[in-house]
């Protein structure tokens, strides 16, 4: 990892972006770029205020992150719309990894509104880093969640190449919507037949889980394969929390149309309302 692009909007959900960028930039002996989006949507004098006080606030932050934390880090202030501007700044830039705050938690806002953080993960080809925790200590436990697919795979793939999974505890983790219960619903079968097709599904998934970690070359602590029982996020959230584990990686979407929503509705979810951090990687454009 070269080059970290760190959005803020001053907040101070934003806070948790900005340290866990200058533990990873510490981590990985890498440059800080900081970056804050001043909305042109305004009167012209307005825009000119907003800009100069917005500049100050980002000069100062990066003044920080160098004589505080001695960190290399530059400022860069822009103006437009963020989920616009941020990716097309990360391209620009080269940057290996974008860090944003988490969602306000508002549960029912975020089921409706399109938020900013989301936006922007749509729009970038650059792999986002949402820091849902308050960080204390660079990442020791780290948790794959997979369907198996081009994306998941890739997802793996660049978090190695990013060196987070280096000298840490990974595990992976796939969570799926047993075929039994459609089967069941339209049969007669009984409940000892039921366990068998669960069982096998099961037994299916780790084996994948098994093939996943020799080809990824990866050695995994736990490899789980869990039945959704409410959503998938929620799923993952609990297998996340009972590794652990400080992030979830995941790809973007999925393998087909229908896998895509998918794991797409499993990325949303996570974003809106995980507890730890999530780092998602886009499909390549």
């Amino acid at each position: 990892m070269r080059r970290i692009l760190i959005a803020t909007d001053f907040s101070s959900r934003a806070d948790r972006a900005i340290r866990r960028g200058a533990l990873l930039a510490r981590q990985f002996d890498c440059e800080l770029v900081v970056t804050h989006v001043v909305d042109d949507d305004q009167a012209e004098s307005l825009l000119d205020a907003e800009h100069r006080e917005s500049q100050l606030l980002l000069d100062k932050l990066a003044r920080g992150l160098r004589e505080a934390d001695g960190l290399r880090c530059q400022a860069r202030l822009a103006i437009g719309e963020p989920f616009e501007q941020i990716p097309a700044l990360a391209q620009e830039i080269e940057a290996d990894l974008v860090v944003i705050g988490p969602y306000r938690r508002d549960r029912i806002r975020n089921i409706f509104v399109c938020a900013t953080a989301e936006r922007i993960i749509r729009a970038s080809a650059t792999p986002v880093l949402m820091a849902n925790c308050l960080p204390a200590a660079a990442y020791e436990r780290i948790l794959l969640a997979t369907d198996f697919s081009e994306n998941a795979l890739r997802a793996i793939d660049t978090a190695k190449a990013l060196g987070l999974l280096d000298a840490v505890q990974v595990s992976a983790a796939h969570a799926f919507q047993a075929s039994a219960d459609s089967l069941m619903a339209r049969t007669a079968a009984n409940a000892d037949h039921r366990k068998d097709y669960l069982l096998a599904e099961a037994t299916s998934a780790l084996a994948q889980l098994n093939a996943l970690s020799k080809t990824a070359n990866l050695t995994l602590a736990d490899q789980i394969a869990e039945r959704i029982e409410l959503s998938a996020a929620e799923t993952i959230r609990d297998i996340a929390r009972r590794v652990r584990a400080e992030v979830v990686i995941v790809g973007a979407q999925g393998r087909s149309a229908l896998s895509q929503a998918w794991l797409g509705s499993v990325s949303q979810d996570l974003l809106r309302f995980a507890d730890i951090d999530v780092l998602v990687v886009p499909t390549p454009r």
